[in-house]
């Protein structure tokens, strides 16, 4: 698509915006894996077995 833009200061436009856009909508999803990678490391916990249920109780 962005080939069939003839104008080149609009087809590097849209290269930018698309590269920006990437950026964008990843960089929350690396803060947020980030951030549940330092739970687990800084609390010692499984979060993936805990999302499913499957961690043993300890009960007295």
């Amino acid at each position: 698509m962005i080939p069939d833009i003839q104008n080149n200061f609009l087809r590097r436009a849209a290269l930018v915006f698309t590269v920006v856009a990437i950026i964008v909508a990843l960089g929350p999803l690396h803060l947020i894996n980030a951030v549940l990678g330092w739970v687990e490391d800084e609390f010692d916990v499984n979060l993936r077995a805990v999302w499913r249920g499957k961690v043993k109780r300890n009960v007295k």
